[in-house]
C-alpha cells in the first residue's frame, strides 16, 4: 500500500550557504581608486598601459573565481535536484502503470453495465430502432443507476411511438418514415413531408393544363375533330340559369339562334 506521507519531502538538515571573502574590500578599493584612473592623472603612457593590464587581469580572475565558487556552492543543490527529478520520473512511471490497471477495470465495469442496458432495451425498447440510435454514453457512468436508464428508455420509446403515429398519417409516410428512422428527428421529418407535399403539387400543376388551355383544346376538337351537328332544343329554366347556359355555349363555340314560335 502507498501512503501519501511516504512521499512527502522532509528537510533533515539545512545549513544556509556561508562564504567569507574579501570581495567587499576589493570593491571598496576599486571605488576609492577610480578617481586616480582619469586621463588627466596619467603623464606616463607606459604606466597607463600597465595599470590597464592589471585591471583587466583582475576583472577576468574575479569572474573566473565567482564561477568556480558558484559551481561549488550549487553542487549540493544540483545533486538534490537530480535526485528529485529521478524520483518524480519513477513516480510518474508507477502512476502510468496503475492508471492502465484502473482504466482496464473501469472499461470492464462499463462493458458489464452496457450488457445490462442491452437487456433492458430488449425488454422495453423498439425493434425498428436499434439501441445504438438512442444510446447515451452518460448511462455508463457509475453514478447513473440502471433504474434511471430504464426510465429514460421508456420515455424515449413513448416519444418515438407518438412520432410514428404522426408520420403514419402522412401521404408520403414511407419516405418520411425512412428518413425519421435514420435521424429520429421529428422536426426534420415534418420538414421533409412539407417539401414532398409542395413538390407533389408542383408536379400536378405541370401535368394538369391550365383552364384556358383546356378550353382551347375543346374548341379545337369541336371544330376539327368532330363534325358539326345541328339540333333543335327547347330549354326551360330561370333567367339566370339560361344566361349561364348561354355563356357556357359561347365558351364552347356553340352557335345558336332564336326560333320564333308559330
Amino acid at each position: 500500500m502507498i501512503e501519501a506521507k511516504d512521499l512527502v519531502l522532509t528537510v533533515e538538515r539545512q545549513v544556509p550557504g556561508e562564504l567569507v571573502t574579501n570581495a567587499l574590500a576589493i570593491k571598496a578599493f576599486v571605488e576609492e581608486r577610480l578617481k586616480d584612473y582619469s586621463p588627466d592623472r596619467y603623464l606616463d603612457i607606459d604606466q597607463a598601459k600597465k595599470d590597464r593590464a592589471i585591471l583587466n587581469a583582475a576583472s577576468k580572475e574575479l569572474n573566473q573565481k565567482r564561477l568556480e565558487l558558484e559551481r561549488q556552492f550549487m553542487a549540493p543543490f544540483e545533486e538534490f535536484k537530480k535526485i528529485i527529478k529521478d524520483t518524480t520520473t519513477l513516480i510518474d512511471e508507477a502512476s502510468r502503470k496503475i492508471d492502465a490497471i484502473v482504466k482496464a477495470a473501469e472499461d470492464e465495469e462499463r462493458e458489464i453495465k452496457k450488457r445490462e442496458i442491452e437487456k433492458i432495451y430488449a425488454d422495453i425498447g423498439l425493434d425498428v430502432v436499434p439501441l445504438a440510435k438512442i444510446f447515451d454514453q452518460r448511462w455508463l457512468n457509475r453514478t447513473k443507476k440502471l433504474s434511471e436508464v430504464a426510465e429514460e428508455i421508456a420515455d424515449r420509446k413513448i416519444k418515438i411511438l407518438n412520432d410514428l403515429k404522426i408520420i403514419n398519417s402522412l401521404p408520403d409516410k414511407e419516405e418520411v418514415l425512412a428518413y425519421y428512422l435514420d435521424t429520429l428527428d421529428i422536426g426534420a421529418a415534418m420538414d421533409l413531408a412539407q417539401r414532398l407535399k409542395e413538390n407533389r403539387e408542383k408536379a400536378r400543376a405541370i401535368e394538369r393544363p391550365a383552364p384556358e388551355k383546356q378550353l382551347e383544346d375543346v374548341q379545337k376538337r369541336i371544330h376539327i375533330e368532330e363534325p358539326i351537328v345541328e339540333y333543335t332544343l327547347r330549354f326551360r329554366g330561370t333567367k339566370s340559369a339560361l344566361m349561364e347556359l348561354r355563356a357556357c355555349m359561347d365558351r364552347l363555340g356553340i352557335t345558336y339562334e332564336k326560333v320564333e314560335e308559330k
